[in-house]
């Protein structure tokens, strides 16, 4: 198990690594007091994607993770209007979106999930369906592992493990974005319409 000196090190060696990639560091110190979890979140220019980057010090691996919110995406979709006047002020934006999944068919989600797995599982990364709390797909996460504590890790292994994540991501993104459509209903309900 790592220090929290060598974890701290280890961290600085990776913003400094996506820094050289050219990534806009967005947020350098995310924190997780209760799991002890140290990060940042990065911007890459290539993907114009969000990519996490954290470690603990239980594990001599950092993850590098991309995620994807399907509710926040149809929370975007609808626009700002739409979701004020759907959501109460103590609400968040996104359960408008975890609403509407959650009322969809859950055939068509499991097929969307299903093709959706085939575009992200590859040998390169690890993958994640999130749910909602009604266990219907809510997005997915990507990640991989790096292991900076190794005497032979280099900016080479991670940027193969960053561009994997990203370009998997994005395969993922991509699908979702052209297969999952909003619209509002005669009886101006929201309803989600997958393109299967």
């Amino acid at each position: 198990m790592p220090s929290d000196q060598e974890l701290s090190l280890a961290k600085d060696t990776l913003l400094d690594y996506s820094q050289k990639l050219g990534d806009e560091i967005i947020e350098r110190e995310v924190f997780e007091q209760d799991s002890n979890v140290i990060g940042f979140t990065a911007l890459d220019e290539t993907y114009s994607a969000y990519y996490n980057v954290y470690g603990t010090p239980q594990f001599e691996f950092f993850q590098v993770m991309f995620r994807f919110s399907l509710s926040r995406t149809i929370a975007n979709r609808l626009g700002e209007e739409t979701v004020t006047e759907l959501v109460d002020k103590e609400e968040n934006p996104r359960d408008v979106g975890n609403e509407i999944i959650n009322k969809h068919d859950e055939t068509e989600l499991e097929w969307l999930e299903y093709q959706l797995k085939q575009r992200v599982l590859n040998s390169d990364t690890f993958c994640e369906i999130d749910t909602t709390e009604k266990g219907k797909m809510n997005g997915f996460s990507v990640f991989s592992l790096v292991f900076p504590y190794e005497d032979n890790f280099s900016l080479s292994d991670y940027y193969s493990s960053t561009e994997a994540v990203l370009n998997t991501g994005e395969k993922g993104s991509d699908y979702l974005h052209h297969s999952v459509q909003v619209s509002e209903t005669d009886d101006e309900d929201i309803e989600l319409n997958i393109r299967i």
